[in-house]
This record gives C-alpha cells, sequence and structure tokens, in this order.
C-alpha cells in the first residue's frame, strides 16, 4: 500500500461537517460540529479519529485504490477461516449473513453447515467487521432451531 497522508478539513458541500480527506481526496467519511442523530460531537469525533487510525494502519481501504467517496460501508470482501459456535447474540451491525434452511436444524447439522462456509469469500462492509475500536477478522455462527446467523466478534 502506498503512502498516505490523513488530514481533517472543513467540509465542501454540507455545512457543519468536518471531513476527512486523504492524499487531498475527500473522503465520505466525517463528523458535524454540532450534535447530529443522538452523538455529541465528542462522539462523532471519536469514530471519525477511529476511523482515520483503522485508515492509517491499513486495516481498511477502498478495494479499487480510490479514495474519493470511501467510507466504512464500502465493500470488504471476506475469507471465512474458522467459525466459532457462539452461546450469545452478537449485535445484528456486525452480522454477515443469515440463512434458514427451511427444517429444523439440530446439533448434528452444526458441523457440516459449518464447513460449507469455511474458506468461503463473502462481500461484506467494513462497517459489518468494527468490533469497538477495530476491524475484525474473527466470524462466529449462532444457531438457532430453524437458522443462523454468522457475525464478525
Amino acid at each position: 500500500m502506498s503512502s498516505i497522508q490523513t488530514t481533517f478539513k472543513a467540509g465542501t458541500t454540507t455545512s457543519n461537517t468536518i471531513s476527512l480527506f486523504i492524499n487531498d481526496v475527500k473522503t465520505n467519511i466525517y463528523y458535524f460540529t454540532v450534535p447530529s442523530a443522538g452523538k455529541t460531537v465528542a462522539q462523532q469525533q471519536q469514530e471519525a479519529f477511529t476511523m482515520q487510525r483503522l485508515i492509517e494502519q491499513g486495516a481498511i481501504y477502498p478495494e479499487d485504490g480510490n479514495w474519493e467517496g470511501f467510507d466504512i460501508c464500502d465493500s470488504s470482501h471476506f475469507t471465512i477461516q474458522e467459525l466459532v459456535i457462539l452461546d450469545f447474540d452478537p449485535p445484528y451491525a456486525n452480522k454477515l449473513l443469515s440463512a434458514r434452511p427451511g427444517a429444523k436444524i439440530g446439533p448434528a447439522d452444526h458441523q457440516k453447515i459449518i464447513a460449507s462456509y469455511l474458506h468461503k469469500t463473502e462481500w461484506t462492509q467494513y462497517s459489518k467487521r468494527l468490533i469497538q475500536d477495530r476491524i475484525s477478522d474473527r466470524v462466529g455462527i449462532r444457531f438457532g432451531s430453524y437458522g443462523y446467523g454468522i457475525y464478525f466478534i
């Protein structure tokens, strides 16, 4: 990955925003200078600064190399290396996918379902991989009686 320069500057299209620029290209990562969507300015800044740090570390980036308009809802392809069976319900925002096979699922089916996803590449968004202040490479599966969900953990 080539070197990048990141800086926050006043937004050019929306009032009351401070946008992240990468190599002088405006992204779609920003924060408002006023409370917005139930978040204080400090909370918005913390999220934006976390994104900046993750970009600087190379943890998130546009797959096509174009930073213009990039945000954490952009595409991220992810290959499942391991699936951990979960005994809790992770946040919906971290769900990679869900399935309802149409028949009751029992413990005898779990390993076959897990094996069907291992080493498979799935499309997702960076926002789904965001766990607290990091991009997750770990996934787990939560089984129900008639379906399952795969989540970033």
